[in-house]
């Protein structure tokens, strides 16, 4: 039996150093370091990537984790206790070529749609009846629906440029997605209620005061 919960940090980029930040303003210290896990607080902290985070929250191993609301939904997890945490913000498009002749996602029909979120971009074209052909891939979108082996994309657009540059436009925004601390529904622990409380404060405590 662990002594300690386990919660998840994400292991590299612009949302591990949201997140560590946010920590340390909730009294948290976990600063970067050569090994993969951590104690502060009664507090076991494993460093991973969002994805498999969430995968191994689902499963049962992990407590709780920081992760986006994009990888929630490709967990089917959208609907644990989470705390969204208002950083690393972004839109869930479905994006096609500029040219092309559709004006929303029913449109695609019979067409390809190339993601990173395989599992929920099933769900979310199934559940409105429309039959597409999914890919899942791991590096960027853009470039293979402007050349035309994909017809969209299901992806996440920050500031648009990416799209821009590609000549693609965007047919439906889905979700607007941002980090969140997440809690497994099962999981009855003083350390995560304290932690869940200190990083409310921590986040009201950024908003501006009047």
């Amino acid at each position: 039996m662990r002594n300690s919960v386990r919660v998840a940090v994400p292991s590299k980029g612009r949302l591990r150093e949201q997140t560590i930040e946010l920590l340390r303003q909730a009294g948290y210290r976990v600063n970067h370091g050569a090994n993969a896990s951590k104690l502060a607080e009664g507090v076991e902290f494993i460093e991973m990537r969002p994805r498999d985070a969430a995968a191994w929250l689902r499963a049962g191993s992990l407590d709780a984790a920081f992760i986006s609301t994009d990888t929630a939904l490709e967990n089917e997890i959208e609907e644990w206790p989470t705390i969204e945490l208002g950083f690393a913000r972004s839109d869930l498009v479905i994006a096609c070529r500029e040219d092309a002749p559709w004006s929303s996602a029913r449109d695609l029909a019979g067409k390809t749609v190339a993601t990173h979120l395989p599992e929920w971009t099933t769900r979310y074209f199934a559940e409105r009846d429309v039959d597409v052909t999914v890919v899942s891939m791991g590096g960027a979108l853009e470039g293979v629906c402007a050349v035309g082996m994909a017809d969209a994309i299901a992806d996440l657009r920050e500031t648009g440029g990416s799209l821009s540059r590609n000549r693609l436009r965007v047919l439906e925004t889905v979700q607007k997605c941002q980090a969140s601390f997440v809690t497994a529904p099962t999981v009855h622990s003083q350390a995560i209620e304290l932690m869940a409380l200190r990083l409310t404060a921590a986040l009201n405590a950024r908003k501006p005061q009047y």
